[in-house]
């Protein structure tokens, strides 16, 4: 193998790289906004110990969209 195919080689998997990295950034972003965090929250899961934090805050953290879903307790009867 020749300096120019593993140059060809490295920049192909840069590319596929940073195509899957945007899909889940994508991913991210709209599974945020479901939810009922700020979009800008996937900006934070670039970041690598940080994204570890934010993935534990929303997989165990109380979602914004749930808060106002509580169930109510029935109404007493007169």
């Amino acid at each position: 193998m020749d300096i120019s195919s593993l140059m060809q080689t490295g920049v192909t998997s840069l590319i596929v790289m940073l195509v899957v990295a945007v899909v889940f950034l994508i991913a991210w972003y709209k599974i945020f906004k479901k939810a009922g965090y700020p979009g800008w929250y996937v900006i934070l899961m670039i970041i690598p110990a940080i994204n570890l934090i934010i993935f534990l805050i929303f997989a165990f953290g109380q979602w914004p969209v749930l808060k106002g879903s509580a169930p109510q307790p029935p109404a007493p009867q007169v």
